[in-house]
């Protein structure tokens, strides 16, 4: 039952700040991507990352509209758009016993799922860790993740010519660490 109210949150809910009972996603995420084009290394980002977490069952769904991607250069963030034609969305499981308790390697873990993009999907791990913080307004953690995708995998490479074979993607997440953990 709880899927299903995800699914439709991920589908036809409001990007604003409110959360679903056991979700973690206080606010939107960021992404970074760097990547060679045309022999320049540029940045490419967003702030509209949606990142949910299920604490019952670890599970972690990454979405991006791609529409949001830019550079800061008109042209290339139209090239850029012009190459996605659909949401990018991962879909995992954390690799924790206990998805809050970061004395545990300091929070390392991986994440193994699929990621899809243009419709094609491939398995990928992200590489993350989970820091308590401090920061107010119901912040109290930062979920860090990074990989390294191959845009061949994809079908980006040929849609998003000039650009290098892949890319260093990392995402930076907010969240509220329940008060109830495990």
């Amino acid at each position: 039952m709880r899927w299903i109210f995800l699914l439709v949150y991920v589908l036809f809910g409001s990007v604003a700040n409110a959360q679903l009972p056991e979700m973690n996603r206080i606010q939107h995420g960021k992404i970074g991507i760097s990547i060679y084009y045309n022999d320049t290394l540029i940045s490419v980002g967003s702030n509209k990352l949606v990142v949910l977490i299920d604490e019952q069952t670890r599970g972690i769904i990454i979405r991006l509209d791609p529409s949001t991607l830019t550079t800061g250069i008109d042209s290339l963030d139209a090239k850029l758009r012009k190459g996605y034609h659909e949401d990018v969305v991962f879909e995992g499981e954390i690799d924790l016993d206990h998805l809050w308790e970061t004395e545990d390697a300091e929070g390392s873990f991986e994440v193994e799922g699929d990621l899809t993009i243009n419709g094609e999907s491939q398995q990928v791990s992200l590489f993350g860790k989970l820091q308590e913080s401090q920061q107010g307004m119901g912040i109290n953690g930062l979920l860090y993740l990074h990989f390294d995708p191959l845009l061949i995998d994809f079908g980006l490479d040929e849609l998003l010519p000039l650009f290098a074979e892949h890319a260093c993607v990392e995402i930076l997440q907010p969240i509220r660490i329940a008060d109830n953990r495990n």
